[in-house]
């Protein structure tokens, strides 16, 4: 076939187009609560099913975005485990958007597709590449984008909410354009039902159609099916007459069948205003084979005034699940104050992986495997592709006399955790107050800078 297509796993697209074009982009579009975001993981799980990989891009944080899974019983624990499903975060501050950041931020991502040449590219949403200052500039770079992704051969699925101002409305006619079709969803009407509107461009045929669907738990998106109406069905009773009885008809309403429960799907973040790029996104936990041996570590004290992990949202790191940037500080400054002897230790990926944007996907092993080696409730953050770990009264010395040891069971666990990796390399640096540090601004120094 010249033009090979894959399956979505939403039977009314399968059935009418046989599937999308591989190698081609499509537009999916709707309000909150219309299941862009179900049809994603959809269209995620069916690729999955047959070893295909996929690159995943969300507004929102992994483990929200699993959960909305788990809800529809959709399993991504082993694609994630085995590297078929990556997941990356693109949510930022609207106030930190330049021009140059969001050429940077295609940049990253075109190395990442690049290096991973995905089945399927999914960015739910796209708004956060579309916040350039300029849209001659917008269009400029969003069609180089789209066309790396076609050279690729990457089925890519891009959402976007209804647009809300006449600016918006010019992306979304401009996005419209380009792509190979425009998928349009409705919020649920008083039977449950929503509407679906395909609009194609080029390729497809009917170039236009419109059907119901419906969200059902295990499937996701399908077509719509009606529930029965109740029957009358006729039962004989006894109706007294007099001093004989007859039999007469009285009517009964049979119990209706069961339905299919449709999942309930936290909210979606559709403003195209709000939602900016950012590093990636947080993945579930998976345990490390290996047992690693910490007897000769020596022995770490915290105190309980410094919790192991983050109490509130706001000191969680969005792709680790450990502390970030402002936590961190949080607890170092509480330590500070106590003029407590401890050390930081940061660990950063520095052989066997080239790109920054692979770098900062591992760290998410990278923590994790600190904190398996450290094996003490210990505080481990990330900021950038930096993991840091806050040691209570160790001293520079014995910190110095840990670092080999740590180092290289490290490696051992990370390449035990990624065996695709053999070239990988740690590196393992220590500070310790009040020899390296000496206030709260030192500390970000070295977070940011070290």
């Amino acid at each position: 076939m010249l033009f090979p297509k894959i399956a979505t796993g939403f039977d009314i697209i399968d059935n009418l187009w046989q599937g999308f074009y591989k190698g081609r982009t499509y537009l999916l579009t709707g309000p909150v609560n219309s299941g862009k975001t179900t049809f994603c993981l959809q269209f995620a799980l069916t690729g999955l099913r047959t070893r295909g990989k996929v690159v995943f891009f969300t507004d929102e944080r992994a483990e929200d975005l699993l959960l909305r899974a788990e809800a529809l019983q959709f399993e991504l624990a082993k694609p994630l485990e085995n590297n078929e499903l990556l997941i990356f975060n693109l949510n930022q501050k609207s106030s930190s958007l330049t021009n140059e950041l969001l050429s940077k931020t295609i940049n990253e991502i075109n190395q990442i597709v690049e290096q991973e040449r995905p089945e399927r590219l999914i960015f739910d949403s796209f708004a956060p590449l579309l916040q350039f200052e300029d849209i001659a500039i917008l269009k400029e770079k969003i069609t180089e984008l789209i066309y790396a992704w076609e050279e690729f051969k990457v089925t890519t699925i891009i959402t976007l909410g209804e647009p809300v101002n006449a600016l918006a409305q010019q992306i979304f006619d401009f996005l419209t354009s380009i792509v190979t079709a425009t998928l349009k969803l409705t919020q649920p009407l008083a039977d449950n039902s929503r509407v679906l509107s395909l609009q194609a461009r080029l390729g497809h045929y009917p170039l236009t159609h419109t059907d119901s669907y419906q969200i059902r738990i295990g499937i996701g998106l399908s077509r719509f099916e009606p529930t029965p109406q109740p029957e009358i069905t006729p039962q004989p009773t006894l109706v007294e007459k007099g001093e004989s009885a007859e039999i007469a008809i009285k009517p009964e309403v049979a119990e209706p069948s069961k339905t299919i429960e449709t999942a309930v799907i936290p909210t979606e973040k559709e403003a195209i205003t709000e939602i900016i790029p950012k590093e990636p996104p947080p993945q579930p936990e998976k345990s490390i084979s290996p047992t690693i041996e910490t007897d000769r570590i020596p022995p770490i004290v915290i105190e309980e005034a410094i919790p192991e992990y983050p109490i509130r949202d706001l000191d969680r790191d969005d792709f680790t699940g450990f502390f970030n940037f402002d936590g961190l500080l949080q607890i170092v400054n509480g330590v500070l104050e106590k003029k407590h002897p401890f050390s930081i230790m940061l660990v950063t990926i520095t052989g066997g992986v080239e790109s920054r944007a692979k770098r900062l996907l591992l760290s998410q092993n990278l923590a994790k495997a600190v904190k398996q080696v450290i094996n003490k409730p210990v505080p481990v953050g990330r900021y950038s592709d930096k993991i840091i770990v806050l040691l209570h009264k160790v001293t520079k010395s014995e910190m110095q006399t840990m670092v080999p040891e740590i180092r290289e069971k490290i490696v051992k666990t990370m390449l035990a955790e990624s065996p695709n990796l053999p070239g990988i390399d740690i590196q393992v640096i220590a500070y310790a107050y009040p020899d390296d540090i000496r206030n709260s601004n030192d500390i970000e120094t070295i977070i940011r800078t070290g």
